[in-house]
């Protein structure tokens, strides 16, 4: 096979090794394993995450020879490593070239990307309500400065409890969510969580899912 298909080849095998760990993960946190879940994202997911990344940034055809025959030992021991043969790859290969357009690798991006647009609302909702909160703050606080009565101050201080621990909640809601929306930015952004899905239709997928809420009840 020349560069560009080699290429095409090396994503794939990446891609497998992926989805591998990722259905490992999957499978050891519906259990509430967090410590296995936490050496296959350390141990795999990291690390092949990278060389996703570094691969599908590459340029094959202007690669020095030596670069080459050097990414190409390493996706051999990768194939050797994870038991994983060159008919299966390009098997993989031609079912996500017939599945264009029709994968769950289409499917798994729109969930993201309709994930990521609920959170954003989200996201806004709140920033809202905080820049309420803390104009009702400013406020009070102002008020503070102004007032010389001792008994006027302490009602202002009693007023001003309540603002700045539901500003407090808010805060906290909004890091946690900007938390989400940076993880799910992440997955749409390197792309591999969505490609992994892309060997299978959309009805397979579908079919997965619903089993897989069945166990569940």
């Amino acid at each position: 096979m020349n560069r560009i298909e080699f290429k095409n080849f090396a994503i794939e095998v990446i891609l497998e090794v992926l989805k591998i760990a990722n259905a490992q993960i999957d499978e050891y946190s519906n259990i509430g394993d967090i410590s296995a879940t936490e050496i296959i994202q350390k141990d795999v997911i990291d690390k092949y995450e990278k060389i996703y990344l570094g691969i599908i940034g590459l340029d094959f055809s202007e690669l020095e020879d030596e670069k080459f025959y050097f990414i190409e030992t390493t996706i051999e021991e990768i194939l050797k490593n994870n038991n994983l043969s060159s008919n299966f790859i390009k098997s993989q290969q031609e079912k996500r070239e017939n599945l264009k357009g029709n994968s769950g690798a289409e499917v798994v991006k729109n969930l993201f990307d309709y994930e990521l647009s609920k959170l954003l609302n989200a996201q806004q909702i709140l920033i809202d309500k905080i820049n309420i909160i803390l104009d009702q703050e400013t406020i009070l606080e102002n008020e503070l400065k102004d007032t010389i009565q001792e008994e006027a101050q302490f009602d202002i201080i009693y007023k001003l409890q309540p603002v700045r621990e539901e500003y407090r909640v808010l805060e906290a809601q909004l890091l946690k969510l900007d938390s989400t929306i940076k993880t799910l930015r992440k997955k749409i952004n390197f792309k591999w969580n969505y490609e992994i899905y892309g060997t299978i239709s959309k009805d397979e997928l579908l079919k997965v899912y619903k089993n897989s809420f069945k166990m569940g009840e």
